[in-house]
């Protein structure tokens, strides 16, 4: 009786101390489906891929787009490939250039991320994820000198107002001549995690004609080997590990990243995110907490007289700690449910958000059933926390006191 009176008391600010808790609950709830889904986005592409070692030098000889051709890391590329796959144990070894080379169409230049491939190594390695986004690809499975074909994605195409069947114009330099490539295919940007590829231009090549775009043929320059392994190798960790070993003891100068350390390096990024948001999250919880107290409070000090007579007509001082502490936690239920739903809304906008950014057809945000209860417990424990101090403050109002003040 005490509790309906009390919220009956002033609606409006029963109403304002519920949307205050409903907000915060829904930005923890959208924050934390963010965090969630920003780590399951990061590490699904690289459980789904089916290269399971990337082997690259230690440290590249600076920003490529400063030093050109020559930071490539890894010379004699495809000899060292061979040494890889003959390691017992792994299944194929592939190598990879990357450079950045400049589009022009319509006297605009566009900058652009090139990787050259293997086209079968290269598919292989593709999750099926991302081999559905692949609209055309090469002709040709073996690697070609001067096949004249350029496959690039969904962000390059519409940068250069190209389409598959097009030409498109690359050259290694703004001030270098350009050579002509016809586009056999266009694919949608991958994500992986870094959070640098929405909006770059990628454009894959024949490994040998990036090389001599670039003028790294005669070195037979690459970035990287990306690595398969068999299937037994890749089902016993010993295994794995044991070849993993054989790969570092291959060359001096590099490294060799595994898919778990990928998924650590993920998970480590994510953690990041994750507790920014969730700091920031629980500020706004914090801050709804103490304006639930301090209106509790002030409703208190309004009521003492209520307070002073039903403590003289016998009510004891743990019923007004609990009638003052339902009320205060009415508020935070009340608010706690609606902000739930609101939270729902918010981390489907943020994902709508982030997609659009990204422009990549990725689940940022991951709003699940233990989610929504993890938050609705966290905002319940804020809230008896916060109800604690206005419910004491109640026990101690003095009847006797009160009512010879209104005599």
């Amino acid at each position: 009786m005490l509790v309906r009176r009390l919220l009956q008391r002033r609606p409006g600010r029963s109403a304002m101390l519920t949307a205050a808790v409903a907000v915060a609950v829904a930005l923890l709830v959208a924050l934390q489906s963010l965090a969630a889904g920003f780590l399951a986005a990061q590490t699904a592409e690289v459980r789904e891929r089916a290269v399971d070692a990337i082997v690259q030098p230690l440290a590249t000889r600076g920003d490529p787009r400063e030093t050109g051709p020559q930071a490539a890391g890894i010379d004699g590329a495809h000899a060292f490939a061979a040494e890889l796959a003959r390691i017992p144990g792994v299944s194929s070894a592939s190598p990879v250039l990357e450079a950045f080379l400049v589009a022009r169409s319509g006297g605009d230049a566009t900058l652009v991320l090139a990787q050259g491939v293997v086209p079968a190594a290269h598919l292989e390695g593709l999750s099926p994820t991302q081999r559905a986004k692949f609209d055309g690809y090469f002709t040709s499975a073996r690697e070609a000198t001067a096949s004249g074909e350029v496959v690039v994605n969904d962000a390059l195409a519409m940068a250069a107002g190209v389409a598959k069947g097009d030409e498109l114009e690359l050259a290694a330099s703004a001030t270098d001549p350009p050579a002509r490539f016809r586009v056999v295919g266009v694919f949608q940007t991958p994500y992986t995690g870094t959070g640098i590829l929405g909006g770059v231009h990628i454009a894959l090549f024949h490994l040998a004609e990036l090389q001599a775009l670039v003028d790294v043929q005669e070195r037979d320059a690459a970035t990287r080997v990306m690595v398969r392994l068999e299937d037994a190798a890749r089902a016993s960790e010993a295994e794995t590990a044991r070849v993993v070993a054989a790969m570092r003891e291959a060359r001096a100068g590099f490294q060799v990243v595994t898919k778990e350390d990928e998924l650590r390096d993920a998970r480590e990024r994510a953690a990041v995110s994750a507790g920014f948001y969730t700091a920031v999250a629980y500020v706004s919880l914090a801050v709804s907490a103490l304006f639930v107290g301090s209106v509790m409070v002030m409703e208190v000090q309004e009521r003492r007289r209520d307070l002073g007579v039903l403590r003289a007509l016998g009510w004891s001082r743990a019923s007004l700690f609990r009638g003052v502490a339902l009320q205060a936690l009415a508020f935070v239920v009340a608010g706690t449910l609606l902000g739930i739903g609101l939270g729902y809304f918010a981390s489907e906008a943020l994902g709508g958000y982030f997609r659009r950014g990204y422009g990549l057809d990725v689940a940022f945000t991951a709003f699940t059933p233990t989610l929504a209860l993890l938050s609705a417990a966290q905002s319940l424990v804020v809230g008896i926390l916060a109800a604690l101090y206005p419910a004491y403050r109640a026990t101690r109002v003095d009847a006797l006191d009160v009512i010879r003040r209104a005599v």
